[in-house]
Protein backbone atom coordinates (compact mmCIF):
# COMPACT_ATOMS: atom_id res chain seq x y z
CA UNK A 1 0.00 0.00 0.00
CA UNK A 2 1.46 2.91 -1.02
CA UNK A 3 -1.29 5.71 -0.03
CA UNK A 4 -4.14 6.62 2.43
CA UNK A 5 -6.44 8.95 0.48
CA UNK A 6 -9.33 10.24 2.77
CA UNK A 7 -12.03 11.98 0.30
CA UNK A 8 -14.72 14.76 1.74
CA UNK A 9 -15.57 12.51 5.06
CA UNK A 10 -18.18 12.49 7.05
CA UNK A 11 -19.64 10.80 10.08
CA UNK A 12 -22.50 11.32 12.14
CA UNK A 13 -24.39 9.85 15.36
CA UNK A 14 -27.51 10.46 16.59
CA UNK A 15 -28.03 12.89 13.85
CA UNK A 16 -25.07 15.02 14.86
CA UNK A 17 -22.33 15.16 12.75
CA UNK A 18 -18.97 14.24 14.33
CA UNK A 19 -16.98 16.09 11.75
CA UNK A 20 -17.19 16.65 7.72
CA UNK A 21 -15.40 17.19 4.58
CA UNK A 22 -12.41 15.85 6.16
CA UNK A 23 -9.55 15.71 3.28
CA UNK A 24 -6.24 14.62 3.21
CA UNK A 25 -3.67 11.68 1.95
CA UNK A 26 -0.79 10.41 3.72
CA UNK A 27 1.95 8.29 1.83
CA UNK A 28 3.57 5.16 2.90
CA UNK A 29 6.67 5.23 5.41
CA UNK A 30 5.78 8.61 6.96
CA UNK A 31 5.10 9.54 10.70
CA UNK A 32 1.88 11.49 10.67
CA UNK A 33 0.11 12.68 14.03
CA UNK A 34 -4.03 13.10 14.04
CA UNK A 35 -4.60 15.94 16.84
CA UNK A 36 -7.25 17.44 17.89
CA UNK A 37 -9.23 18.97 21.50
CA UNK A 38 -11.19 16.16 23.19
CA UNK A 39 -14.07 15.38 21.33
CA UNK A 40 -13.20 16.44 17.85
CA UNK A 41 -13.54 13.20 16.21
CA UNK A 42 -9.76 11.64 16.19
CA UNK A 43 -10.64 8.16 17.22
CA UNK A 44 -14.00 7.85 14.88
CA UNK A 45 -11.96 9.16 11.78
CA UNK A 46 -9.33 6.66 12.44
CA UNK A 47 -11.75 4.04 12.79
CA UNK A 48 -12.46 5.07 8.85
CA UNK A 49 -9.31 4.19 7.52
CA UNK A 50 -9.79 0.48 7.74
CA UNK A 51 -13.74 0.41 7.68
CA UNK A 52 -13.70 -0.21 11.22
CA UNK A 53 -16.48 2.43 11.00
CA UNK A 54 -18.41 3.09 7.84
CA UNK A 55 -18.91 7.03 6.68
CA UNK A 56 -22.23 8.80 5.96
CA UNK A 57 -20.37 10.33 3.11
CA UNK A 58 -17.20 11.03 1.30
CA UNK A 59 -14.88 7.62 1.21
CA UNK A 60 -11.59 6.41 2.17
CA UNK A 61 -8.92 5.02 -0.46
CA UNK A 62 -5.73 2.74 -0.19
CA UNK A 63 -4.41 2.80 -3.26
CA UNK A 64 -7.29 4.26 -5.09
CA UNK A 65 -9.37 1.02 -3.90
CA UNK A 66 -12.61 2.25 -1.50
CA UNK A 67 -12.16 0.94 1.53
CA UNK A 68 -15.31 -0.55 1.63
CA UNK A 69 -14.75 -2.63 -1.23
CA UNK A 70 -12.97 -4.94 0.33
CA UNK A 71 -13.20 -4.85 4.12
CA UNK A 72 -10.95 -7.90 5.48
CA UNK A 73 -7.85 -6.77 3.09
CA UNK A 74 -8.37 -3.33 4.44
CA UNK A 75 -8.14 -4.20 7.43
CA UNK A 76 -4.97 -6.74 7.18
CA UNK A 77 -3.39 -3.40 5.37
CA UNK A 78 -4.42 -0.73 8.26
CA UNK A 79 -3.58 -2.33 11.43
CA UNK A 80 -5.27 -0.57 14.49
CA UNK A 81 -3.70 -0.78 17.67
CA UNK A 82 -6.57 0.33 20.58
CA UNK A 83 -5.98 2.79 23.40
CA UNK A 84 -6.51 0.15 25.82
CA UNK A 85 -4.34 -3.11 24.35
CA UNK A 86 -5.42 -5.21 26.60
CA UNK A 87 -9.09 -5.13 24.12
CA UNK A 88 -7.13 -6.72 21.38
CA UNK A 89 -4.87 -9.26 23.02
CA UNK A 90 -6.74 -12.61 23.41
CA UNK A 91 -4.15 -15.49 23.26
CA UNK A 92 -3.66 -17.33 26.28
CA UNK A 93 0.59 -16.83 25.64
CA UNK A 94 2.37 -14.43 23.94
CA UNK A 95 2.96 -16.48 20.26
CA UNK A 96 -0.66 -17.62 20.10
CA UNK A 97 -1.88 -13.64 20.97
CA UNK A 98 0.47 -12.75 17.51
CA UNK A 99 -0.12 -15.90 15.79
CA UNK A 100 -3.89 -15.62 15.90
CA UNK A 101 -3.86 -13.30 13.09
CA UNK A 102 -2.06 -14.71 10.51
CA UNK A 103 -3.99 -18.25 11.47
CA UNK A 104 -7.42 -16.29 10.79
CA UNK A 105 -5.61 -15.71 6.86
CA UNK A 106 -5.48 -19.88 6.96
CA UNK A 107 -1.73 -19.39 6.88
CA UNK A 108 0.49 -22.76 6.72
CA UNK A 109 1.92 -23.21 9.85
CA UNK A 110 5.88 -22.48 9.03
CA UNK A 111 4.30 -19.08 7.87
CA UNK A 112 2.24 -18.18 10.67
CA UNK A 113 5.81 -19.20 12.82
CA UNK A 114 7.75 -16.59 10.67
CA UNK A 115 5.66 -14.38 10.81
CA UNK A 116 5.64 -14.55 14.86
CA UNK A 117 9.04 -14.30 15.02
CA UNK A 118 9.25 -11.58 13.01
CA UNK A 119 6.97 -9.64 14.62
CA UNK A 120 8.29 -10.32 18.01
CA UNK A 121 11.40 -9.20 16.79
CA UNK A 122 10.71 -6.18 15.51
CA UNK A 123 9.02 -5.17 18.78
CA UNK A 124 11.44 -6.27 21.01
CA UNK A 125 9.49 -9.53 22.72
CA UNK A 126 11.71 -12.26 21.23
CA UNK A 127 12.01 -14.71 24.37
CA UNK A 128 8.72 -14.15 25.98
CA UNK A 129 6.94 -16.50 23.45
CA UNK A 130 5.51 -18.89 26.22
CA UNK A 131 4.78 -15.88 28.97
CA UNK A 132 1.12 -15.42 29.42
CA UNK A 133 0.14 -11.97 28.23
CA UNK A 134 -1.33 -10.43 31.95
CA UNK A 135 2.09 -11.48 33.47
CA UNK A 136 3.83 -8.44 30.89
CA UNK A 137 4.35 -4.99 31.64
CA UNK A 138 1.96 -2.39 30.22
CA UNK A 139 4.71 -1.38 27.81
CA UNK A 140 5.49 -5.30 26.74
CA UNK A 141 1.61 -5.56 26.42
CA UNK A 142 1.59 -2.03 24.16
CA UNK A 143 3.78 -3.79 21.97
CA UNK A 144 2.56 -7.55 21.95
CA UNK A 145 -0.56 -5.70 20.53
CA UNK A 146 1.51 -4.17 18.26
CA UNK A 147 3.49 -7.40 16.85
CA UNK A 148 -0.38 -8.98 16.46
CA UNK A 149 -0.60 -6.48 14.00
CA UNK A 150 2.77 -6.50 12.18
CA UNK A 151 2.37 -10.31 12.00
CA UNK A 152 -0.98 -9.40 9.61
CA UNK A 153 1.64 -7.55 7.55
CA UNK A 154 0.08 -4.03 8.01
CA UNK A 155 1.46 -1.43 5.71
CA UNK A 156 0.01 1.67 7.72
CA UNK A 157 -0.31 1.19 11.49
CA UNK A 158 -2.71 3.54 13.28
CA UNK A 159 -1.95 3.74 17.17
CA UNK A 160 -4.61 5.74 19.56
CA UNK A 161 -3.01 7.41 22.34
CA UNK A 162 -0.13 4.23 22.94
CA UNK A 163 1.46 6.24 25.81
CA UNK A 164 -1.12 6.17 27.78
CA UNK A 165 -0.35 4.71 31.34
CA UNK A 166 3.37 4.07 30.05
CA UNK A 167 6.10 5.64 31.99
CA UNK A 168 9.00 7.38 30.75
CA UNK A 169 11.09 4.10 29.68
CA UNK A 170 8.19 2.72 28.01
CA UNK A 171 7.54 5.70 26.20
CA UNK A 172 10.81 5.94 24.80
CA UNK A 173 11.31 2.18 23.68
CA UNK A 174 7.99 2.31 21.93
CA UNK A 175 8.61 5.47 20.27
CA UNK A 176 12.13 3.65 19.17
CA UNK A 177 10.05 0.65 17.49
CA UNK A 178 7.47 2.84 15.83
CA UNK A 179 10.54 4.89 14.20
CA UNK A 180 11.85 1.70 13.30
CA UNK A 181 8.96 0.62 11.47
CA UNK A 182 8.94 4.06 9.74
CA UNK A 183 12.34 3.27 8.61
CA UNK A 184 11.49 -0.39 7.09
CA UNK A 185 8.65 1.29 5.16
CA UNK A 186 5.74 1.16 6.98
CA UNK A 187 3.63 4.22 7.88
CA UNK A 188 2.77 4.80 11.18
CA UNK A 189 -0.45 7.30 12.06
CA UNK A 190 -0.76 8.37 15.69
CA UNK A 191 -3.52 9.97 17.30
CA UNK A 192 -2.22 11.39 20.94
CA UNK A 193 -2.41 14.23 23.30
CA UNK A 194 1.43 14.04 24.30
CA UNK A 195 2.98 15.88 21.77
CA UNK A 196 5.68 16.77 23.69
CA UNK A 197 6.53 13.47 23.36
CA UNK A 198 7.06 12.70 19.67
CA UNK A 199 5.68 15.94 17.54
CA UNK A 200 9.64 16.02 16.67
CA UNK A 201 9.69 13.28 14.99
CA UNK A 202 6.36 13.53 12.66
CA UNK A 203 6.54 14.43 9.33
CA UNK A 204 2.62 14.95 8.81
CA UNK A 205 0.32 16.21 11.12
CA UNK A 206 -3.54 16.48 11.00
CA UNK A 207 -5.56 18.82 13.18
CA UNK A 208 -9.60 18.67 13.40
CA UNK A 209 -11.20 21.31 15.32
CA UNK A 210 -14.95 22.76 14.72
CA UNK A 211 -16.36 19.62 13.08
CA UNK A 212 -13.85 19.43 11.05
CA UNK A 213 -10.06 19.35 9.19
CA UNK A 214 -8.51 23.07 10.81
CA UNK A 215 -5.51 22.26 9.17
CA UNK A 216 -2.47 19.58 7.94
CA UNK A 217 1.31 20.10 6.98
CA UNK A 218 4.39 20.04 8.67
CA UNK A 219 5.30 19.44 12.38
CA UNK A 220 6.58 23.64 12.23
CA UNK A 221 3.66 24.86 10.79
CA UNK A 222 1.03 23.58 12.75
CA UNK A 223 3.14 24.02 16.17
CA UNK A 224 2.71 27.43 15.85
CA UNK A 225 -1.51 27.67 15.56
CA UNK A 226 -2.32 24.68 18.15
CA UNK A 227 -4.16 26.93 20.81
CA UNK A 228 -6.37 27.78 17.98
CA UNK A 229 -7.38 23.93 17.86
CA UNK A 230 -7.95 23.72 21.59
CA UNK A 231 -4.55 22.33 22.03
CA UNK A 232 -1.99 23.30 24.58
CA UNK A 233 1.30 24.32 23.23
CA UNK A 234 4.15 22.44 24.87
CA UNK A 235 6.91 23.98 25.97
CA UNK A 236 10.44 23.93 24.09
CA UNK A 237 11.12 24.08 20.42
CA UNK A 238 9.88 21.67 17.60
CA UNK A 239 14.02 19.57 18.09
CA UNK A 240 13.15 18.82 21.68
CA UNK A 241 9.67 17.63 21.42
CA UNK A 242 10.50 13.96 21.28
CA UNK A 243 11.42 11.55 23.90
CA UNK A 244 14.79 10.49 21.88
CA UNK A 245 15.95 13.99 21.97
Amino acid sequence: MRTIDVRSLGKRFDGRWVFRRVSFQIAAGRFALLIGANGSGKTVLARHLNGLLLPDEGEVLLDGVPVTSDLAGSRQQVGMVFQDPDSQIIGQTVYEDVAFGPRAQRLPEDAVAERVAHALELTGLSGLEAAVPTTLSGGQRRRLALAGVLAMRSACIVLDEPFTFLDHGACVELLRYLLELKRLGHGIIMITHDLDKVLGEADHVIALADGGLAAEGGAADILRQLPAYGIRRPHGELEQLSWLR
